[in-house]
């Protein structure tokens, strides 16, 4: 019998495309706490295609500009450079280089596939087409998301790490069960924000993860930037990410929607 983890699954990606979409950013950052579960390793395709896109994306204005200026070199000599003025398009409208994607992801066994998924799913498009795609960009669904982090500033190789890891569970399903220590914490905590050490641990022993598993969990959220750790305060009672509570609730909700849903049509 399936329980509701199987439904947790199921609407993950569809919970993710629609706070995307929204550029829902307390949303997002309550559910890149999550990421705090994993080492980034960069390992997994999806993973780092993701997190490169984001990345360049948000710091390709200064590529513009310089090729902007290189265009107009040009133009003072009456000349006009086709291919470069089709690049600054292609740049202004988010298209990067695959070749440039490719190098920066080293180590890919499965590069064109790993970029055929997001694709599929709706993450990413090509350019000119699919068969001969020179030229890759992070979709629509991004757009609002993307604004809204220009305005806030965040450290964006975190968060695009974060995201891809993210996506890349919601897509493969692999690694969900290293997710629910976390899930359970915040249920535990969702009345007062708080859990004890003591709750910690039982949250943490679910799924049969030595010590150092844990330790290894807090250490890494501690690195992170505050608005996506999971742990506000680590020393004595454990204070949790408000968004983080909050996605959790609203995930929950979902999947117990789609649980009761699926029942309906057994």
């Amino acid at each position: 019998m399936k329980g509701i983890n199987h439904d947790r699954k199921e609407v993950l990606l569809p919970l993710i495309k629609h706070a995307l979409q929204k550029g829902d950013t307390s949303m997002l950052q309550g559910l890149q706490t999550l990421d705090s579960a994993y080492g980034w390793t960069g390992t997994m395709g999806t993973e780092s295609i993701t997190a490169m896109l984001f990345h360049d994306t948000l710091k390709n204005q200064h590529e513009i500009e310089e090729k902007q200026k290189e265009f107009d070199e040009y133009a003072k000599k009456g000349m006009v450079h086709k291919k470069l003025l089709e690049q600054i398009q292609l740049l202004k409208e988010g298209y990067i280089p695959i070749s440039r994607v490719k190098a920066g992801c080293k180590g890919l066994r499965n590069f064109i596939d790993d970029i055929n998924v997001l694709r599929i799913n709706g993450f990413v498009e090509l350019y000119p087409d699919e068969t001969n795609a020179q030229y890759i960009r992070l979709s629509s669904l991004w757009k609002n998301t993307i604004d809204n982090i220009k305005i806030l500033g965040e450290e964006t190789e975190v968060f695009g790490s974060s995201m891809g890891t993210l996506i890349s569970i919601a897509i493969h399903g692999k690694g969900f069960s290293s997710l629910r220590p976390l899930i359970h914490a915040y249920e535990t905590a969702s009345r007062t924000g708080e859990i004890t050490q003591d709750q910690w641990l039982s949250c943490c022993s679910i799924i049969r993860r030595p010590h150092r598993w844990i330790a290894k969990l807090v250490e890494r959220d501690r690195k992170k930037v505050e608005s996506i750790r999971v742990f506000e305060r680590y020393d004595g009672v454990m204070i949790l990410n408000k968004n983080g509570i909050k996605a959790i609730k609203y995930w929950n909700k979902l999947a117990y929607d789609h649980a009761i849903s699926r029942s309906k049509n057994l």
